[in-house]
């Protein structure tokens, strides 16, 4: 009898915890197979996406795993948006999402706006001795992309200095913030 009350307790404090988690949890009774669960993250890794960003456009705007993302700062006519992130806190990280971009014809104002699909990477990770920061960001298009448009870009951010005190380094001096080093030719 107190082996049955204590099965029940049981049975009943696993309810009640599973019932918090945002993914399924299996009865206990339930001696049946399920989807196999996900592969564990690398606590290490999984510590480190907590204090893993992108700067954007300035050195102090850190983002983590950003929806958007502006490319062009200086006027926003060409950002990332509908990012979908994984390996966060990885050595690379990928996204994907849609570049969204003004065609500046005839002028920036009156020109159209181009949407397509990309592939987004995020990649030499610098650590500090408190956060960490992607350094290189590549946009690739998935398929062909608009006429006039590179197929991949790579952008050098600011971000932390290797090895250093987590203090802020800035983009190479040819590059102010997000500038592609692959021009597209528009």
């Amino acid at each position: 009898m107190i082996a049955q009350r204590l099965q029940r307790l049981a049975i009943g404090a696993a309810a009640v915890a599973c019932s918090g988690l945002l993914v399924g949890c299996a009865s206990l009774a339930d001696a049946a197979p399920h989807t196999q669960p996900a592969p564990a993250q690398d606590n290490g890794v999984a510590a480190r996406a907590g204090v893993t960003y992108l700067a954007e456009c300035l050195d102090d705007e850190l983002v983590q795993r950003p929806g958007t993302y502006t490319l062009a700062c200086a006027d926003g006519n060409e950002r990332l948006e509908k990012l979908s992130w994984s390996g966060w806190g990885e050595d690379k990280a990928t996204a994907t999402g849609e570049l969204v971009t003004a065609t500046c014809e005839p002028s920036c104002a009156a020109g159209k706006t181009l949407r397509y699909a990309v592939r987004v990477e995020a990649s030499a990770l610098a650590e500090g001795e408190a956060a960490a920061t992607y350094r290189t960001l590549t946009v690739s298009s998935v398929g062909k992309p608009p006429a006039g448009y590179a197929e991949t870009e790579t952008y050098q951010l600011p971000g932390i200095t290797p090895g250093g005190p987590g203090t802020m380094a800035d983009a190479p001096a040819d590059s102010p913030s997000a500038t592609p080093s692959a021009t597209p030719s528009r």
